[in-house]
């Protein structure tokens, strides 16, 4: 029993790696620069908003 959780998180591990290096390698993909442009815009502009109050409104 405790080889097959081992194997499940060993290959679910190797699933995560497998799809993050393949993220990199093409074109259309999200680079850590394109992630910090939308997280400046969107700090900028809740920044423009105010807080909210208890219930979530501005």
């Amino acid at each position: 029993m405790m080889a097959g959780i081992a194997t499940a998180v060993v290959g679910g591990l190797l699933i995560v790696r497998f799809l993050d290096r393949r993220a990199l390698t093409f074109g259309g993909s999200i680079r850590p620069t394109a992630l910090a442009q939308v997280l400046v815009r969107m700090e900028a502009h809740f920044a423009r908003r105010g807080p909210c109050d208890a219930v979530g409104h501005t």
